[in-house]
């Protein structure tokens, strides 16, 4: 009989546990060290701080217009912002000025290695925020500018944020404001869905009222040598500004159906320009030079006085026919320096 080998199943005795105490040499811990950097600016120097404040001169310059609500009702703003007035006219004076500096500030400063990124990043920024402030403009060119109700409290408040996003640059620099200026500019669709649900349109600013257009009828007409006429609304009892100084006006134009086709009371600050000097229309230049500040006139401005090459048309302004009649509703509101003399 062949052996059979025996399978004996021997049952494994436990094992006693074995504490493994690692070694401080074999462990190796790591620390991980969170580092957090302050995002102050206070660390930047202030000659870097001061060229950066000023790349923000630009937006401001082209949002003083949006400040005319809230300096109407703030003296204080209003005399702050004053002496900023002939630097502005002088600004607006040269052709094409606003894309001269916007240029200048990007190829001088963005595109300069020399500058440091702080400031390359706050130039950028300014001319970012200078071409989004033109969103709310053409907006209003688009759907008209509210003068009562709801939309013109909402244009208020909108013209004030804007305007004080725009000046609040010069002190902080933030980029957050750009956020806030696209906010802003969602009151035009709101003026669009107005329109849209058969709401009467807002009517422009104007110079003469219903009842000024009624009392304008009893005026009598003066006509000059030139053809130019005109209608005093009111006599003003300042100087009358001698050939060649600036002066200040509201005005209000005119096609000859009464439709509006410019207005510096959209555009929230007078008009500053050099009377008798050619830089306005031959007609608005001679009948300004017989008023007094602080007095109101209507201009009824022949063709040959007028526009020779006309105006094209845009969104929500009448096109002006080439040397065709035009009429001018006109303010003078001061002229610099001549009624501080007069005093």
């Amino acid at each position: 009989m062949a052996a059979l080998t025996l399978l004996r199943f021997v049952p494994l005795k436990p094992q006693p546990l074995r504490t493994v105490r690692s070694s401080p040499s074999t462990v190796k811990t790591k620390t991980l060290t969170l580092t957090i950097k302050s995002s102050s600016t206070s660390t930047v120097p202030a000659t870097e701080r001061l060229i950066s404040s000023a790349a923000y001169t630009l937006p401001l310059l082209n949002s003083l217009h949006y400040g005319r609500f809230l300096l109407s009702r703030s003296p204080i703003a209003a005399s702050a912002v004053a002496p900023l007035l002939p630097i502005v006219s002088a600004y607006r004076s040269v052709p094409l000025a606003s894309f001269v500096a916007f240029f200048a500030l990007y190829l001088g400063v963005v595109r300069n290695p020399s500058f440091s990124r702080y400031v390359r990043f706050n130039s950028m920024q300014a001319l970012v925020v200078d071409v989004m402030l033109s969103l709310p403009t053409l907006l209003i060119r688009i759907f008209g500018v509210p003068t009562r109700g709801v939309g013109l409290k909402v244009l208020s408040m909108g013209f004030d944020l804007v305007f004080v996003a725009s000046a609040r640059h010069l002190e902080f620099g933030q980029n957050m404001d750009l956020i806030v200026i696209l906010a802003l500019s969602g009151f035009g669709f709101a003026l669009a869905d107005a329109k849209g649900a058969g709401l009467p349109p807002e009517e422009k600013p104007k110079l003469c009222d219903a009842e000024c257009e009624k009392e304008l009828e009893n005026v009598p007409m003066v006509t000059t040598e030139s053809g130019l006429q005109y209608k005093d609304i009111q006599i003003g009892r300042g100087p009358s500004p001698p050939i060649g100084f600036q002066v200040a006006a509201n005005y209000v134009a005119m096609v000859s159906n009464g439709q509006i086709f410019d207005s510096s009371l959209e555009k929230g600050i007078p008009y500053l320009f050099r009377v008798g000097s050619g830089q306005v229309i031959k007609g608005l230049d001679e009948g300004i030079l017989s008023m007094k500040a602080g007095g109101r006139r209507r201009l009824y401005i022949p063709g040959s006085l007028a526009f020779p090459k006309g105006l094209t048309s845009a969104p929500g302004r009448p096109r002006v026919a080439p040397n065709s009649p035009v009429i001018f509703d006109v303010s003078l509101e001061y002229i610099p320096g001549l009624e501080l003399d007069e005093e």
